[in-house]
């Protein structure tokens, strides 16, 4: 991940960094000046809390990043792999890398992202297509087109 965080950073310019921390246990504002946060930095906080239940993600965002990455993005981010049911089936570790990943594909591109991509929320949804959807399957005409000769039938005649 450290290699992932150094590429972004030289390649976008934004500084984006995590920081894994159980509350009360925080190092409140000295990352400020250790990391040396600008207006274009981005802070990811994995924090269980003290029971472990609450939304694990949290982020700082510079005003600087939020053009490109506005704050429905990271509302969007937090709800999508911060929350309890994503953490149990998935894993901390991987919460963090799909957020992490997120932010890197969005920092990317040109207009930036208001949601997250699907590729990060459900890969092989992303990849194959919803095999539940009718309009998103491995057919997805399919559903329109039995629709249309069904009814066709029944005007018609078989």
């Amino acid at each position: 991940m450290d290699a992932q965080l150094a590429k972004i950073e030289k390649e976008t310019g934004f500084k984006v960094r995590v920081l894994c921390q159980q509350y009360p246990e925080t190092p409140g504002l000295a990352i400020k000046d250790y990391w040396g946060l600008d207006d274009k930095s981005i802070v990811l906080i994995a924090d269980k809390g003290t029971k472990g239940t609450s939304n694990m993600l949290n982020f700082n965002v510079a005003d600087g990043v939020k053009l490109q990455l506005p704050n429905t993005f990271w509302t969007r981010l937090q709800s999508t792999f911060g929350n309890t049911f994503f953490i149990k089936e998935n894993g901390e570790d991987i919460s963090i890398r799909r957020a992490i990943d997120s932010i890197d594909f969005c920092l990317r591109e040109e207009f930036g992202c208001a949601d997250v991509p699907l590729q990060f929320k459900d890969p092989s949804k992303a990849m194959y297509g919803d095999p539940t959807d009718p309009f998103k399957g491995s057919n997805p005409f399919g559903a329109i087109s039995d629709g249309i000769s069904s009814g066709a039938a029944k005007i018609f005649g078989p």
